[in-house]
């Protein structure tokens, strides 16, 4: 199960873990190793304020500026809820556990295994169903061409003809020797705070380039196209999407309980994220109206202040990529399948090829994967489904299963499961619809 007991008592031998399980358990317990309150809200708001922004113009545009910041709004309220929700939990299951933590993917096994039938016979199913959700890399494919188109752009300033394709295989190698060698959480602060910086730079120059080239002038709509709720929705849960990366920062913050607090890092990351997109992309729908593209950035004239704002944004995407692939990691590997694997003379190896072989899954996706706001929308609905769906199924069935239950958490829970599943559902039907069409 990937769970053990720390025992801090020497006389109680029976119940101390091997030594291999004690160091890395004292590894994770080290407070030096841990990071605090600034630096998990700095990976936060820098893995969330990502490739979704590039798209909040053109969402507004098709909701129109009332219903996009409402569907917005609801959208971060349902995440944010739910992933509070879901991190609480984690804390009484490792409570009742007496472990340090427990990530996402053992989590759901614990909670289904301590169900009652027959939610109890799915805990394996489940388990696995989450690892191979976690090992398809979405975001990163989606970070990586936007990188590759950056990259693409800036050869073209020096007049050398590049495909995206080329660029993202060039992209690729610089990335996957970061990610060969990453495990520990609190290095990237420094990045994250500098990328941060460079990412709000860089949404205030392309807000001051888009004033200076405005269009024509055009009716902007308080309520757009209805229809395109469920895939903005979709998109949305993608942006505010971090479970993952949540576990992992509880997991390694010297005071895990700042998480969930009143101003702790959920609810302050929460306001910055959704602040900026909406604000970058409601600025952006006013200048550029019914000409906003589904990717803001090619909306940009050329000129070398676009130059540097898209390199400056392949920078921040970089550190992006690799927080998204170290949550993904951490939790697959490192907390679920790694204290499980028998035979720990080739574990570095088993390590090392899924390193690998997770950056050349997100390359070989990038170039071959033709519509990026497509992807985002594809991402975006499975996240619904675990994210919130499976996350709000986990706080139901522990609640249950400890008899904690009221008819408004029952009543709650079912009703976010049921919306889940529709938005699932008539996402998927449009987004099939489109790459039919």
């Amino acid at each position: 199960m990937g769970i053990f007991i720390i025992n801090t008592d020497p006389a109680r031998d029976e119940n101390c873990p091997s030594k291999l399980e004690a160091n890395r358990l004292l590894d994770d317990l080290d407070e030096e190793s841990g990071i605090g309150c600034r630096g998990g809200t700095l990976h936060v708001v820098r893995v969330s304020i990502g490739t979704g922004i590039l798209f909040m113009p053109y969402t507004i545009h098709n909701l129109g500026y009332v219903m996009g910041a409402a569907v917005f709004l609801l959208a971060g309220i349902i995440y944010y809820h739910v992933a509070r929700m879901i991190l609480l939990t984690e804390t009484k299951m490792c409570q009742q556990l007496k472990v340090t933590h427990l990530s996402y993917v053992e989590l759901a096994s614990q909670i289904f295994r301590a169900s009652p039938f027959p939610f109890n016979k799915c805990a394996s199913p489940v388990k696995y169903l989450i690892c191979v959700f976690y090992s398809m890399p979405f975001a990163n494919t989606v970070y990586l061409v936007v990188m590759g188109e950056a990259v693409q752009t800036l050869a073209s300033c020096f007049e050398i003809k590049m495909t995206t394709t080329i660029a993202v295989s060039i992209l690729i190698v610089p990335l996957t020797i970061f990610c060969m060698f990453q495990s520990i959480l609190k290095i990237l602060i420094p990045y994250s705070s500098v990328t941060n910086v460079f990412t709000a730079l860089l949404a205030f120059a392309i807000i001051i380039v888009a004033v200076d080239y405005k269009t024509e002038s055009t009716t902007l709509r308080p309520i757009g196209d209805v229809t395109f709720i469920p895939k903005s929705l979709a998109m949305y849960i993608q942006v505010f999407s971090c479970t993952s990366l949540l576990f992992a920062i509880k997991n390694d913050m010297q005071k895990p309980q700042k998480l969930t607090k009143a101003f702790g890092i959920l609810n302050v990351s929460a306001f910055l994220v959704m602040l900026v997109h909406y604000g970058f992309g409601l600025g952006l729908y006013v200048s550029y109206g019914n000409a906003v593209h589904s990717d803001i950035l090619k909306n940009m004239p050329d000129g070398k202040v676009t130059y540097l704002i898209k390199s400056l944004f392949c920078l921040t995407l970089f550190v992006s990529y690799i927080l998204c692939f170290f949550a993904r990691f951490n939790n697959v590997w490192t907390n679920t399948l790694k204290p499980n694997f028998k035979n720990q003379k080739y574990a570095s190896v088993v390590e090392y090829s899924i390193r690998i072989g997770y950056n050349l899954l997100s390359c070989l996706l990038a170039v071959t994967l033709p519509n990026l706001a497509l992807v985002s929308a594809f991402a975006g609905s499975l996240s619904l489904i675990v994210d919130i769906g499976l996350s709000s199924m986990l706080v139901l069935l522990h609640r249950i299963s400890h008899q904690k239950i009221s008819f408004l958490i029952i009543s709650k829970n079912v009703l976010i499961i049921g919306v889940c599943l529709v938005l699932f559902v008539v996402s998927m039907i449009k987004n099939v619809n489109e790459i039919i069409t």
